[in-house]
């Protein structure tokens, strides 16, 4: 074993060893405030031999083990199914973005062209977002605006992180500020995102953009599925900043994306979708 790891057992006849370590992962937060060190959390031999758990009998032991290890074991099982689903995704949309969407054994029929974000059927455009939408930056927040009460402010850590703690705002904003279920929405500053939002009407916090679509070529759902796949190559590119990257709005309006005729991209967005559907009804599953 080597330095920073602890090999931690019952005694013969004591304990029953993956009760102990069901038991100590769901203790790992109490261990955790026992950590010392800034850069480095790290605990003490004295913390854990200190360390209380509670111990049922040893039959009672085996049997919480059995069901948590089944209760693992599913859980393994449907992030592989997941994962699948998400390369699934990928491998997708790589190929409704060259083609369109027709079969694979379809695909050698459909004529190309090449353009500057790449092979995309003849008979499709390529478009800049600034050509298509309206794209409004959120409201410079300040830590005395901030309120245990109102609606919720969209700060970059709650699109990344779903358990994210929200700050609130109770007051009244420009209607432009105002988030709402459905909404499409991109960080464009220190993290890179696409995003559609499901939650309650919220404030959109400075650093992100709402979309708003003005070009009726467009449709919404094949909009959100394209940035997903063009944005953060393209801006990745274009990147400024040494301590916090973003974009400027000039390069941002400057990103292409393919604009096929409406049916197409109606059908791109409801194929993706139906991935998305299943990835969402898995996870659930898992959370469950």
């Amino acid at each position: 074993i080597g330095r920073g790891l602890a090999s931690i057992s019952f005694k013969n006849g004591y304990g029953y060893n993956e009760y102990l370590f069901y038991c100590l992962q769901f203790l790992k937060p109490l261990l955790e405030k026992e950590g010392y060190g800034s850069t480095f959390k790290a605990i003490g031999k004295e913390v854990l031999t200190k360390f209380q758990i509670p111990l049922p009998p040893l039959e009672e032991q085996k049997a919480i083990a059995g069901i948590l290890s089944t209760v693992q074991s599913a859980i393994e099982k449907t992030e592989k199914v997941i994962n699948a689903l998400k390369n699934l995704k990928k491998s997708m949309m790589k190929h409704l973005f060259t083609y369109g969407p027709v079969a694979e054994e379809e695909a050698e029929k459909v004529e190309l062209k090449e353009t500057e974000i790449g092979l995309i059927p003849k008979h499709w455009e390529v478009v800049r977002l600034g050509e298509v939408g309206n794209y409004i930056n959120g409201y410079a927040f300040k830590p005395s605006d901030w309120s245990k009460t109102g609606k919720p402010i969209i700060r970059i850590q709650n699109l990344n992180n779903p358990l994210a703690s929200f700050n609130y705002y109770n007051g009244e904003l420009d209607h432009k500020y105002l988030v709402k279920k459905g909404d499409i929405l991109i960080s464009w500053s220190a993290s890179l995102g696409v995003y559609l939002w499901n939650g309650e009407d919220a404030w959109l916090n400075q650093h992100i953009f709402k979309v708003e679509l003005t070009n009726q070529k467009v449709l919404k759902d094949y909009f959100y599925f394209a940035l997903l796949y063009y944005f953060t190559s393209q801006a990745f590119t274009n990147l400024h900043g040494s301590t916090m990257k973003h974009i400027v709005k000039s390069k941002f309006l400057n990103i292409s994306i393919p604009l096929p005729p409406l049916k197409e991209q109606q059908k791109i967005a409801q194929i993706l979708q139906s991935i998305d559907q299943r990835i969402e009804k898995e996870e659930k599953y898992k959370n469950a």
